[in-house]
C-alpha cells in the first residue's frame, strides 16, 4: 500500500490501532516494512450508530451529531463515543511521552475527538475525511493541538473519499 511509504519518513515509534481490521489493515504495511508493532486498543473502534444495513442509516447519523445523546436501541450515543476516544487518546498519550506515535481508528470517533479541540468539528468534517487520512497533533504535556494546516504529502494520491 502507499501508505507505508508516505509513513516512513514521519519518526513514528510507535503504533495504534483500533481493534476493526480495516483499520489494523491499514497501518498493518507500515507495520511490517517499519518493523514496529501495532498495539491493538480496544476504546479506538469505530462508533456503532445501526446494527444492520438499513435505508434510513443518513437520517439516524445526522441526529446523532445534532444530538449527541441520541442513539437506536444498544448503540452508541456521540457523547459515549466522544467518552471513549478522549479516554483512549489519552491513554495513548501518556503511554507514548514524548514518543511520535502514529493512531489508526475511524473517522467519526476521530471527528468526535477533534471536536473537543474546536466545537465547530462535526458532521460535515466527518464526512469529508479521505479514506485513509492523516491529521497531526502535538502533544505538550497535557495540553493537544490539532496542526489543521498540515496534509501528508502524498496523501492526496492514495485517499479516496468516502461513498454517500
Amino acid at each position: 500500500m502507499a501508505l507505508r511509504a508516505l509513513l516512513m519518513p514521519l519518526g513514528i515509534k510507535r503504533l495504534f490501532s483500533s481493534t476493526y481490521a480495516r483499520a489494523v489493515g491499514t497501518i498493518e504495511p507500515f507495520s511490517r516494512e517499519s518493523g514496529l508493532e501495532i498495539h491493538v486498543r480496544e476504546g479506538l473502534h469505530e462508533q456503532t450508530i445501526v446494527h444492520l444495513a438499513t435505508d434510513d442509516f443518513m437520517a439516524v447519523w445526522k441526529r446523532s451529531w445534532d444530538d449527541y445523546d441520541y442513539a437506536l436501541p444498544g448503540c452508541e450515543t456521540n457523547r459515549e463515543a466522544q467518552m471513549r476516544i478522549v479516554s483512549a487518546i489519552q491513554g495513548v498519550i501518556s503511554e507514548c511521552k514524548d514518543d511520535v506515535f502514529a493512531l489508526c481508528s475511524h473517522g467519526a470517533v476521530i471527528s468526535l475527538f477533534l471536536n473537543t479541540l474546536d466545537a465547530d468539528v462535526g458532521r460535515e468534517y466527518a464526512e469529508s475525511l479521505r479514506n485513509p487520512d492523516v491529521i497531526r497533533m502535538v502533544v505538550d504535556g497535557p495540553t493537544v493541538m490539532w496542526d489543521r494546516s498540515y496534509e501528508l504529502p502524498g496523501i492526496g494520491d492514495v485517499a479516496t473519499g468516502y461513498p454517500r
